[in-house]
């Protein structure tokens, strides 16, 4: 384990003026570029100045407060591997990359670290960790400065996020602001050596790319090459992510070709199909779920779920627990319901038993009060007119859906959850606020009739 002063070393001062130097020159110069309008481009600048406060505060919270966690091993293991790249034949350095740890040869082994730890990270998140080590080559093996490309790539991917929501909804801008550049929990687990940054540039280039404004074929074509590689990141580093933007994606591209067309027979077929395939797979298990649940594969999973929730309640230390799996349709889907309850609202505030979950947990009470007044101000039905029109109101809502269950039902960890609900709470904000938008103009459409 790292003493907690060794993630501050001589080298943040060598390499944290020269990276900051040439970051600085870079965004002076490009930003204005991309960025046309005057207040947006001061509204980035202040998004910028939030992320440099995130840096500053995870290091002190990582080093004074929880003086362990990911981010130690890391950067821990970042320098040794880097230390291996510079004694290491081109051959060798593919190999690193390319085979997994248990199939690499003894001679390469021995340069690594032999720990168990190591062994076990360098299987589950070799990308991490390598991504690490090769910025760290540029960044003169300093901690802060590998923490402002982390930080600085999840900011661009936020912002991008921010910024085509803006070209969308032009009218909702200061509230996207606030509530996705200015959320804490956005810029303080956004920053410092983690994947949730590098989740996050990746989420917004996707969305950006997805949401384009000019839907000709030769964009369409340029933005699925770009999109490539970042798909594939998001693969290695955080697979569920991906599967939730996929399958978000592709429901937002149905009703979006369902908008266009223009015969209303067509249109209320087409919507029909659609509504089949979201209600059919859940009709399907209610009436075969019994026997999919007694399938060798469905008792592995929830043998693997239950042994994890019984380590981690073991464990303590702001721990949660959605109660045991009642083996039928209904019990499983109340599981899920109680894992998607907590990943949006949790930690409630008499769960919190640590103070820096306190901040957290007023996020989620002001997520709940907002969930709360949308369902009050708007009818229900209201609400699903809304979305049929609105492919960023389906895709945020099955974003919503799907990684809402998939980190609940995976964290068992108030603060291990909070880091996790990251990617999932622009897409909140962005589907309330949007239906609260239409809400209102459909209203100041009727009093002007």
């Amino acid at each position: 384990m790292y003493e907690p002063q060794s993630l501050l070393t001589i080298n943040d001062f060598i390499g944290v003026p020269l990276v900051l130097a040439f970051f600085i020159l870079l965004i002076k110069w490009l930003a204005p570029i991309y960025i046309k309008e005057p207040k947006l481009l001061q509204l980035f600048y202040w998004g910028l100045l939030l992320r440099v406060a995130g840096i500053v505060l995870s290091l002190l919270f990582y080093t004074y407060v929880e003086g362990y966690g990911d981010t130690f091993y890391y950067f821990r293991y970042a320098q040794k591997i880097s230390m291996t790249f510079s004694n290491s034949s081109f051959d060798d350095i593919q190999k690193i990359f390319f085979i997994d740890y248990a199939d690499l040869p003894i001679h390469i082994k021995s340069t690594l670290p032999d720990d168990v730890v190591f062994k076990g990270l360098f299987t589950t998140n070799k990308f991490i960790i390598l991504t690490t080590a090769v910025v760290s080559f540029f960044t003169f093996d300093s901690y802060v400065s590998i923490s402002i490309v982390f930080t600085l790539f999840g900011y661009f991917g936020i912002w991008l996020i921010f910024y085509r929501l803006t070209k969308l909804y032009p009218e909702l801008y200061k509230y996207f602001f606030l509530f996705l550049i200015c959320w804490p929990s956005s810029f303080f687990w956004g920053s410092g050596v983690m994947k949730e940054p590098l989740c996050m540039g990746c989420i917004g280039i996707l969305f950006y790319l997805s949401f384009g404004l000019k839907a000709h074929v030769g964009s369409i074509l340029k933005n699925m090459i770009i999109a490539i590689p970042f798909c594939l990141m998001l693969l290695t580093v955080k697979a569920y992510l991906l599967a939730g933007l996929g399958i978000s994606l592709l429901f937002a591209l149905l009703f979006y070709l369902i908008n266009t067309i223009h015969q209303p027979t067509a249109k209320r077929i087409a919507y029909l199909i659609v509504s089949f395939m979201l209600i059919a797979p859940l009709i399907y298990f209610f009436i075969y779920g019994a026997d999919l649940i007694t399938t060798s594969v469905s008792q592995y999973l929830l043998e693997s779920v239950l042994t994890t929730t019984k380590a981690q309640l073991e464990l303590g230390n702001s721990n949660y627990d959605l109660g045991e799996i009642e083996l039928s349709p209904f019990g499983i889907l109340k599981y899920l319901l109680s894992a998607l309850n907590v990943a949006l609202f949790g930690p409630f505030f008499f769960q919190i038993n640590k103070l820096q979950l306190l901040i957290s947990g007023g996020e989620s009470f002001l997520m709940l009060l907002l969930f709360i007044f949308v369902l009050y101000k708007i009818k229900f039905i209201r609400i699903l007119k809304s979305m049929k029109n609105d492919p960023v109101l389906i895709f945020s809502f099955f974003f919503i859906l799907i990684v809402g269950v998939q980190i609940g039902a995976i964290a068992f960890n108030y603060g291990t959850l909070v880091r996790y609900k990251m990617p999932l709470v622009p897409f909140f904000f962005t589907f309330f606020f949007i239906l609260l938008y239409h809400n209102k103009v459909r209203s100041v459409k009727i009093m002007d009739t």
